[in-house]
């Protein structure tokens, strides 16, 4: 039950924002963890193979091509689609808000960012 615990739920968010928040923690762990974690190692070589063999751009290389993804690209012919685990992450990630600047000083921002 989705509900908080004063009206009687189990304080669990509806199911789809749920699976959402934890692709995009793994997404998110994918694209900035410690590359000495397993799973993040073999995540970012699924993706480097998946990447090599497609015409996504110079960028799409490393795991942070995921996000230059387009829908066709994520959901597309099966055989040419994103392996299930990457476009789990690649949802959660897209379903985040835009980033917002919380630091003092403004970012600079150059003509390669």
């Amino acid at each position: 039950m989705a509900a908080h615990p004063r009206v009687g739920g189990f304080g669990l968010m509806p199911l789809q924002q749920h699976l959402l928040s934890c692709w995009a923690s793994e997404g998110a762990e994918l694209l900035c963890g410690d590359a000495a974690l397993p799973w993040v190692a073999v995540g970012r070589v699924l993706w480097g193979r998946w990447a090599a063999l497609r015409p996504l751009g110079a960028d799409a290389s490393s795991a942070w091509g995921l996000l230059l993804c387009d829908r066709a690209c994520l959901f597309g012919d099966e055989a040419w689609a994103v392996p299930r685990p990457l476009r789990e992450m690649a949802q959660g990630l897209r379903a985040l808000p835009p980033p917002q600047h919380v630091g003092d000083e403004p970012l600079r921002v150059s003509d390669l960012c």
